[in-house]
């Protein structure tokens, strides 16, 4: 009897654990979108309270050379790496908010920009 309590609270604190470290990480908060040459794209970011969230980039054929925020919210955006950012809530907050990310990118010799417009809810 011994022995089952023991494992059934090792599971529990594992599982704990897992839960934890899962609401630590930035997971993701949209789907990929794709790039529009030299024009916008809006998409939908959902993330909850005081989570960070990942937003990937796809580009066909090219490469990604830049990211400028040209409209910021109350949140907090960053870039990830060439092919990713983060948007993190400011702490606490609960609702809408929004942003704006000009992206630079090239296919072959042409160089495009696309304007990523984020409508951000935040949840409990």
């Amino acid at each position: 009897m011994r022995g089952a309590r023991l494992s059934a609270t090792i599971l529990i604190a594992s599982a704990a654990s897992v839960a934890t470290l899962a609401d630590a990480l930035a997971g993701p908060c949209t789907g990929r979108f794709r790039f529009c040459d030299n024009c916008a794209t809006q998409i939908s970011v959902v993330t909850r309270k005081n989570t960070a969230c990942q937003i990937s980039y796809w580009i066909t054929n090219g490469a990604i050379f830049g990211q400028r925020v040209t409209r910021r919210g109350s949140g907090i955006y960053g870039t990830a790496n060439s092919t990713s950012g983060a948007y993190q809530p400011k702490p606490n907050f609960v609702g809408k908010d929004s942003f704006e990310v000009e992206i630079s990118y090239q296919r072959g010799t042409t160089k495009f920009t696309t304007t990523l417009q984020a409508d951000v809810t935040v949840t409990d």
